[in-house]
């Protein structure tokens, strides 16, 4: 009886062992299964994100004589094409991609689709010779693309260390396709120190930010727009100046484009215009005439759903005038965000706002945005001001058209750069209404800007 009940005790462990055996398999299969799926990118076939940094990181350690980069690419306006023929063929696209793409693998390298049109590899190659390579190995993949009508553009980053993160190596190789983005005949860029530099800046940038957005580092500049007639004070721009700890001036042009890529843009953007309605209000309590003052957005501001609501809120708080502040938006995001844009632009012009379509002609000169009636100004962009020997005629015949254009549509125009007397002749015989330039006067702290307007009230 004792030897029975022990067989039998024996024969439930050796189940039990099989059953517990069975189901680590299963589970170890459905690990494996789930592990597939996780580094590998669906539609394509090729490595997901995940997988192409565990893959990466395997084979430099696995090849560590030979030498590598880390190659990013992306399709130049993909969301147009996308949008253009639809989503079903945008996918066709990227399996074609994929499929050229594994033509050009070696055995020992990686390639993966991040997302979208996003692309990485982890290439073999010398980087004394990377640039030529490239061209040469991708010629072909070049040459079906540009029979997609399609252009694409590479960032390569040379592998250095190979303990460094597979992620901070891919964020290299992307600010290197920064440097070619859009150009038309260079399209690999190296990541080189000047880069590395360029990167240390951004980021020491970006750490101070807050604290320079609390200490009030940042300082609001105006400068006055002239009216061409009169050649009196009738408007101003709002420009930001960042104050370092030395007392020295940082121009915008070094810090704005770094917050555009980081975003932070949207907060120093209503920084500066809470900062413009601050002034206004004190302006009115010390009876110090007012005048209409333009603040510039960044595009990325459309993005946020309840931008122009904001806008309202902030200017009703302050209890100012609507008129008295003129949005200004490029006329380039028209092309990137033409709907976002168009419904921004309606409900902060129904609201009282002045619109200002800032620099125009300087980039898609879209005359869609003046059909809408929801723009008030033109700002014209400089460049049709550079007057040198060859293109004088074309530039003031093109100049003199767009303000015809704009008074018969009943538009305000300023030209901006303004910088000769010459220039002020010919923009007032022309019909431009405002002019805003160092011939007048340069970007003036708020003290200075209030003094202007004092002095014209008395001569007036």
């Amino acid at each position: 009886m004792v030897a029975l009940s022990f067989y039998i005790l024996l024969g439930i462990s050796v189940l039990l062992a099989a059953a517990l055996v069975y189901a680590a398999l299963i589970i170890s299969k459905r690990q494996k299964s789930t592990e597939r799926i996780l580094s590998y990118d669906d539609l394509t076939g090729l490595l997901s994100e995940r997988g192409f940094d565990r893959e990466a990181s395997r084979l430099l350690q696995a090849h560590p004589d030979t030498p590598y980069f880390i190659l990013d690419m992306d399709i130049d306006n993909f969301t147009y094409y996308r949008n253009l023929y639809g989503f079903e063929q945008s996918d066709i696209l990227l399996k074609s991609i994929a499929a050229l793409i594994f033509d050009v693998m070696g055995p020992d390298e990686a390639a993966a689709r991040i997302r979208y049109d996003h692309f990485v590899f982890l290439l073999a190659g010398e980087s004394e010779k990377l640039r030529t390579e490239l061209q040469v190995r991708f010629t072909q993949f070049l040459n079906n693309m540009s029979k997609k009508q399609v252009m694409v553009h590479f960032g390569a980053y040379q592998v250095v260390d190979r303990e460094e993160p597979i992620q901070g190596m891919r964020m290299k190789a992307v600010a290197a396709k920064k440097q070619v983005k859009g150009k038309r005949t260079e399209l690999i860029g190296l990541y080189n120190r000047q880069l590395f530099l360029k990167q240390r800046t951004e980021i020491e940038l970006s750490g101070k930010f807050d604290a320079a957005l609390k200490n009030g580092d940042f300082e609001v500049f105006f400068q006055p727009k002239y009216d061409s007639v009169s050649e009196f004070i009738a408007g101003a721009e709002a420009l930001v100046r960042w104050r370092r700890s030395d007392g020295s001036l940082m121009m915008p042009d070094e810090f704005v484009p770094v917050f555009e890529r980081n975003g932070l843009v949207t907060r120093l953007d209503f920084y500066v215009f809470e900062e413009v309605c601050r002034t206004m209000v004190a302006f009115q309590k010390n009876d110090i005439p007012l005048v209409p003052i333009s603040v510039n957005f960044s595009r990325i501001n459309l993005y946020n759903t309840t931008f122009a609501e904001k806008i309202i809120e902030i200017v009703q708080q302050y209890e100012l005038d609507p008129s008295l502040i003129e949005i200004e938006i490029t006329e380039s995001a028209y092309f990137e965000h033409e709907e976002l844009l168009e419904d921004v632009a309606r409900v902060l012009h129904n609201a009282g706002f002045k619109m200002s379509i800032d620099d125009f002609g300087k980039g898609y000169s879209s005359l869609n945005l003046m059909k809408g009636n929801s723009f008030d100004v033109v700002k014209i962009d400089q460049a049709f001001l550079d007057h040198n020997a060859e293109n004088v005629e074309t530039s003031m015949v093109i100049l003199k058209n767009i303000l015809q254009l704009t008074r018969e549509l009943k538009l305000e125009t300023v030209a901006e750069g303004v910088e000769s007397r010459a220039q002020v002749e010919f923009l007032r015989e022309s019909g431009c209404h405002l002019i805003q330039g160092f011939c007048f006067s340069k970007p003036v702290p708020c003290n200075r800007f209030r003094e202007l307007l004092l002095t014209a009230a008395a001569i007036a």
